[in-house]
């Protein structure tokens, strides 16, 4: 089975949020977290993939 790597780019804002949710060990907020901005990005960036170009015909 091939392993897939996925790339995803966190704003200023999201990695000092996420930072605050490590020092503060609060689970609620890394699932919030996970839920609304992690899963979205890592979604984009695999349907990025399964999709042909453009200008593909």
């Amino acid at each position: 089975m091939v392993e897939k790597t996925v790339t995803i780019t966190l704003t200023q804002r999201e990695l000092m949020e996420l930072e605050v949710i490590v020092v503060d060990e609060d689970k609620e907020e890394a699932l919030r977290f996970l839920r609304d901005v992690v899963k979205k990005k890592v979604f984009a960036a695999e349907e990025g993939h399964c999709k042909p170009p453009s200008d593909w015909r």
